[in-house]
């Protein structure tokens, strides 16, 4: 995950914040 994290990071932050919704509601 952190490698993913890593990558997308200076992609752009919208996407980490796109995929932690994502996350949580798979979680969810």
């Amino acid at each position: 995950m952190q490698g993913l994290r890593c990558i997308a990071a200076p992609v752009t932050t919208g996407n980490e914040i796109i995929g932690a919704i994502i996350l949580s509601a798979v979680s969810l």
